[in-house]
């Protein structure tokens, strides 16, 4: 049977499985006790059946670097434009016959961007787009291009924690078009160099690829408030 027996003075009473009942039925001591732990309280010389209290999880939920369908979303919100339609989606067309290297996501100047997994950043902050600048991070195998951030807003450091906020969204100066985003491109890490290149038609490093499949992933995957 289900008991309760007086604690410490001055704690609270503890419940325990004592004499009385079928063994069979310890399965659904759980479900009957009160919240918190059940502890072992020797009864007529009987050790009853003890329950540990239940696991919590962990507070901030942790992805593989090298696992890339782990990985969190850049924004702690989804933009109102989906990344996989319009200009904004990859292999999209551009002037001069290029084709558009990444997916774009619409923010306003300043908002907070997330690294998208553990990472290691490969290249400090350099002059990219219009007037904004772009870092990129190893994270596992894998080297993510964080391009048209804000000029001077990465707060990285030298290693980065998924969910953690590196930077902002950046402004195109002398667009026409909607022009506060991100600018996101992935690698397969399998090349080296430069990732920007003249090879046609994308004009980036050879193991380029879309990111739109795994975006669509993370997406699900809203970064932890820091």
């Amino acid at each position: 049977m289900l008991s309760k027996k007086p604690g410490q003075p001055g704690s609270n009473p503890v419940w325990v499985w004592t004499l009385g009942a079928p063994v069979e039925s310890a399965t659904n001591l759980r479900a009957s006790a009160p919240p918190g732990p059940i502890r072992s309280v020797p009864t007529f010389g009987v050790t009853p059946i003890c329950f540990a209290p239940p696991k919590l999880p962990n507070a901030r939920p942790k992805g593989d670097p090298f696992d890339i369908h782990t990985w969190s979303f850049p924004f702690s919100v989804l933009p109102e434009d989906d990344w996989k339609t319009g200009a904004r989606r990859f292999g999209a067309d551009r002037s001069g016959g290029r084709k558009h290297a990444g997916c774009d996501l619409y923010f306003p100047e300043g908002t907070a961007i997330h690294a998208l997994a553990d990472g290691v950043l490969i290249q400090e902050p350099y002059s990219f787009y219009a007037k904004t600048h772009a870092v990129e991070v190893r994270h596992g195998n894998h080297v993510v291009r964080y391009g048209e951030i804000k000029p001077g807003s990465y707060v990285g450091g030298q290693k980065v924690k998924q969910g953690q906020v590196i930077a902002k969204v950046g402004h195109l100066v002398g667009i026409k078009v909607p022009s506060d985003m991100l600018h996101l491109e992935l690698y397969e890490g399998t090349a080296t160099g430069a990732l920007t290149t003249s090879t046609a038609p994308y004009k980036r490093r050879s193991d380029l690829l879309d990111p739109t499949k795994y975006l669509n992933e993370w997406s699900k995957r809203l970064p932890t408030p820091w």
